[in-house]
Order: structure tokens, then C-alpha cells, then sequence
């Protein structure tokens, strides 16, 4: 339950944020399409995550620990990616156009 409750949590503080940088990156063009294309990169991402960690069980069977070992060092990279890159780096959209769009 608390696992399900931190889950829920982490959503909820992060969906706005992955929201408002998917309107960032779009600029005023084809937003509707920049959703679509997220979401079909993240229901894959997901198919495959769940792919791969329940592979990498089996293959780990008389340790399992390697395979959490593993996770853990793929978040390590992204939370290290993401404090190299900064908040808003990722922005292709030059910010005097994306004010025009938004006045």
C-alpha cells in the first residue's frame, strides 16, 4: 500500500511538469500532436520496461538483487543526466517565440 501510495504521489507532483514542458517544446504548432506522440512513446516505453525487468528476473533467478542493482544504477544515470542538463535545456522553441505564441 505504501508503495502504491508514493506511486500515486510521484504522479501527481510530476504529470503537471511533463505537461507544461510538452506545450514548451511544441510552441504554438501541432500540440495535440506532440501529446499523441508522448503518449505513444511512453505506452512503449512501458511495454518494453516491463519486458525487459521481468527478462532480467528470470535471467537473475538465483540472485535477484543483481536486477534492482541494475534499476537503480539506470536511475543514477537519469537523475545525473537530468542535473547535467538543467531545467529548461531541453527547450528547442527560442523563448521570444514561445511568448509570442502564448500572448
Amino acid at each position: 500500500m505504501l508503495s502504491a501510495l508514493l506511486l500515486a504521489l510521484g504522479t501527481m507532483v510530476a504529470y503537471p511538469f511533463e505537461m507544461d514542458a510538452i506545450v514548451d517544446l511544441a510552441g504554438a504548432r501541432n500540440v495535440g500532436t506532440y501529446y499523441g506522440l508522448y503518449n505513444t512513446m511512453a505506452g512503449i516505453g512501458i511495454a518494453v520496461g516491463n519486458l525487459a525487468v521481468g527478462a532480467a528476473l528470470d535471467a537473475t533467478a538465483g540472485a535477484p538483487a543483481l536486477t534492482w542493482i541494475g534499476l537503480a544504477g539506470v536511475d543514477i544515470c537519469c537523475a545525473v543526466a537530468l542535473r547535467v542538463t538543467g531545467p529548461g535545456e531541453a527547450s528547442p522553441v527560442p523563448e521570444k517565440e514561445l511568448a509570442q505564441a502564448r500572448s
